[in-house]
């Protein structure tokens, strides 16, 4: 098996001058005739080390590095159950319109929908959110008691207004170009 020739990079030259000199002086000392056997072990053990540390440079100057695995697959929905989809997720806003309207809508989605359906799956995700919402909501109130926490209450209150009604309208949209969208912190509980 041949030596691989590359052009050394300048972190290696120093060690290619080293494993050089070293390699000249075992040649010199086996070329003698009353040569030293220990006196080659001395000299051996350095370029087998140096050897190493080479290989071992050439691997943290090229690195590889694993291929990340896809956790955005998005999953596809038939033309057929688009609409029925699109208005699960669209359910969860039913509280905006009518007083509980985002919990029930959802929970008469889920009845109407087969067992194990897409449009199953999202109206358990916008039921999921609503009551999600609904506590970190009450947990804000409850935060808001302490002076020192009104403006982080508010803060989250707001991210959390944004994204009660983000989610369900980002599912709407996917769902209408034939993705299936999982909400995140949600999505996977309420599968």
């Amino acid at each position: 098996m041949g030596t691989r020739w590359t052009v050394p990079t300048p972190l290696t030259w120093a060690s290619l001058i080293r494993r050089k000199s070293w390699e000249l002086r075992w040649s010199h000392c086996c070329a003698q005739t009353n040569h030293d056997e220990a006196a080659s072990d001395r000299l051996a053990l350095p370029i087998r080390l140096q050897r190493v540390r080479s290989a071992h440079l050439r691997t943290l100057q090229n690195p590889t590095y694993p291929k990340p695995a896809n956790r955005m697959t998005m999953e596809r929905i038939d033309a057929s159950d688009r609409g029925t989809v699109a208005l699960a997720h669209i359910s969860g806003l039913g509280g905006y319109v009518v007083p509980f309207g985002g919990v029930v809508a959802p929970i008469l989605m889920m009845i109407a929908a087969d067992d194990g359906s897409q449009a199953e799956r999202a109206a358990k995700q916008a039921l999921a959110l609503n009551v999600f919402v609904f506590i970190m909501g009450l947990l804000l109130v409850i935060s808001s008691f302490t002076i020192v926490l009104i403006p982080v209450a508010i803060g989250c209150g707001i991210i959390l207004g944004l994204l009660a009604l983000g989610l369900p309208i980002y599912g709407l949209v996917k769902a209408m170009s034939g993705e299936f969208c999982r909400y995140p912190f949600v999505g996977s509980f309420a599968e």
